[in-house]
Parts: C-alpha cells; sequence; structure tokens
C-alpha cells in the first residue's frame, strides 16, 4: 500500500525539505521521510498520483522556506521540528479550509473558506502582505497580520512574540465583519477598524487602537488591559470588565474623594468599619470636645459639628492616675 511508505505523526503526508534537491516523484520513493522532496509541485504530484483518497497532508521539514503555487483546499501543512524552523508563504492560493500546524505562515491567502492555524507563527513576510481568513489556536503574531473581516476571524489563546513595548497589528481590510480574540497574552494594536466592525478581546497585557480606527467600531474588552486610544475616543468601547492600574487609581482616588457623614448619638461599634473608625477620630481632632470635673463622675466627651454630645467615656482617679472607660452613647 503506498500510503504506508509516507506515514507521519498524523498519519500519511509527503514530505518537503526545500534545501533537498529532489524533485523526483516516483510514488514509494520520493516525498518519504528519509528521501523528501524539494517542491510543492513534486509534492502534490506524488499525492495526487496516489490518489482521491490517498494523502492531502504535507509535512514540511529542514528549514524550508516555500511558496504554494496551485490550490490546496482542505489540506493540511504541518512543520516538522519547531515552529520558526519552517516557513509557508500561501502565495495568494485558494487554500480554503486548510489546517496548518506548528510552522511559520504567511502571505496572502486566495479563497473564501477559513483556514485554520494551529501553534503557528503569524508574520508579514517583507515584501507583501499577509491576509488570511482565519481560525488560529495557539499562535503567535509576528508583527503586521491582515485579516479579511467580512467574515468572523478568531484568535483563541494566541500571543505576541514582540518583545518589549511595541506590539503586532492586526489590520482589518474589509468594511464590516467580526473578530475574535479570546483568552490573548500580549499586546496588540487594531488598525482600519470601520464603524461595522464588532471586535471582542479577552486576556491580558495591551490593548491599542491605531488612530485610522473608526471610532464608532463596536469593541468589548474584558481583563487585564492597558488600553491606548490614539483615535481620539472610541465611542463605542465597552471596558466595563476591564481591571488595569489607571482604573484601580481612579477608583480609589474617587473614594478617597467621597465626603464622610459624620456619626450620629450611638456608642461606637468595637469593630467599626474603616470609614466610621476615621470619622471618629476625625471628629475627637476637629470639633468641639469636653472634659467636665465638676461632677461625677468625670468625662471625657465627643461633639459633633452642631455640639451635639454623641458619645462619652467616664474618667476614673485611681491613686491619682486617670483610667479610662470604654466610650458609649452620648
Amino acid at each position: 500500500v503506498p500510503t504506508l511508505k509516507y506515514m507521519g505523526p498524523f498519519g500519511p503526508g509527503v514530505y518537503i525539505d526545500s534545501g533537498s534537491g529532489n524533485t523526483n516523484t516516483v510514488v514509494g520513493t520520493d516525498g518519504i521521510i528519509d528521501n523528501p522532496v524539494s517542491t510543492f509541485a513534486a509534492a502534490r504530484t506524488i499525492a495526487d498520483a496516489i490518489g482521491a483518497n490517498g494523502i492531502n497532508r504535507y509535512y514540511i521539514e529542514g528549514n524550508s522556506d516555500i511558496t504554494l503555487a496551485a490550490t490546496h483546499v482542505d489540506w493540511e501543512f504541518c512543520g516538522v521540528g519547531a515552529v520558526a524552523d519552517n516557513i509557508v508563504n500561501l502565495g495568494s492560493q485558494d487554500v480554503s479550509r486548510s489546517r496548518f500546524c506548528n510552522l511559520t505562515l504567511e502571505g496572502t491567502q486566495g479563497g473564501a473558506g477559513r483556514i485554520e492555524a494551529v501553534e503557528c507563527a503569524l508574520q508579514d513576510p517583507g515584501g507583501g502582505a499577509t491576509t488570511l481568513h482565519i481560525f488560529a489556536l495557539r499562535c503567535g503574531l509576528v508583527d503586521d497580520v491582515e485579516i479579511d473581516t467580512s467574515n468572523n476571524n478568531v484568535f483563541e489563546s494566541c500571543f505576541s512574540l514582540v518583545a518589549g513595548a511595541t506590539t503586532p497589528y492586526i489590520i482589518a481590510t474589509g468594511a464590516s465583519g467580526t473578530l475574535e480574540i479570546r483568552h490573548y497574552s500580549g499586546g496588540i494594536e487594531l488598525k482600519g477598524l470601520s464603524a461595522s466592525h464588532n471586535v471582542s478581546i479577552e486576556g491580558m497585557g495591551q490593548v491599542v487602537f491605531n488612530a485610522n480606527c473608526n471610532v464608532n467600531a463596536t469593541v468589548s474588552i474584558r481583563g487585564l488591559f492597558t488600553i491606548t486610544d490614539n483615535t481620539g475616543g472610541m465611542s463605542s468601547l465597552t471596558q466595563d470588565a476591564v481591571v488595569n492600574m489607571l482604573k484601580i487609581n481612579a477608583e480609589v482616588d474617587a473614594a478617597l474623594d467621597t465626603a464622610i457623614s459624620e456619626l450620629g448619638v450611638a456608642q461606637p461599634s468595637a469593630t467599626p468599619s474603616i470609614r466610621n473608625a476615621v470619622m471618629l477620630l476625625y471628629m475627637a481632632l476637629r470639633n468641639k470636645t469636653g472634659v467636665p470635673t465638676s461632677g461625677s463622675p468625670d468625662l471625657l466627651q465627643v461633639f459633633d459639628d452642631s455640639d451635639t454630645l454623641i458619645a462619652k467615656k467616664t474618667l476614673t482617679d485611681v491613686a491619682g492616675d486617670y483610667a479610662e472607660a470604654k466610650m458609649v452613647s452620648g
């Protein structure tokens, strides 16, 4: 059975090493693990020769850097080695519903069907754009990634591969659509959002809105994020579920700036709230106090702002020293 010679970790597949120099297409001899071919064209010829139900998977190895030159709908591209070892450029080919795993993905996707990328690095090829309609799972973003937002795009458990304070970009190219960034880690900058885009972002890190985003784009952010808005004010931004130091500081400042009401006539609690404890000390320091000693017993008195007695404690002369009792209601 020819496919047995092409078995790999995820099932049968043709092996490609762009540096091997092998463009032969003999089934059972070329494109196997110890004799990979060097081009997608040779690999596709072998896969097609095995039969329609034979192979629709490639194993890419050996620090390959190759560009697609033919349609590959419902195929699987698997990198062998580290993610950064092998690069696949989509070459504007139709790769609808294809799956890419454990490699570096770049270039423009043809076709309307959404692709899936698992544990890949997504990068700009430098000489052109990387434009995708994608469901990305556990992928790292290296720099600019354009998405076809006429359909739904999802980045699940993805992360920035940019060190320091700068961020990778996600650039919206369609007039409308949805973008879901779930369980993200690190920085991300959004560019090109239109008023008709609907975006959800969850995770932790930094979100930056580029100045070219339409302020009416609908965006919801949840998690631990700093937010930098370069648009002058995203009017449909929901961030009630965001926690960051700016929001914490604002809440603390608001609490500290809130006026505290005076305490009424009552015995101070043994376990007061911080608010009540601070107010009792403040009233004792600010307001009139009294220490009447002409009657019996001697008292220490605390008054409110209108000179109403709110609390007092008994002072007792014990061998020339005063002892204070617990404070009671005035």
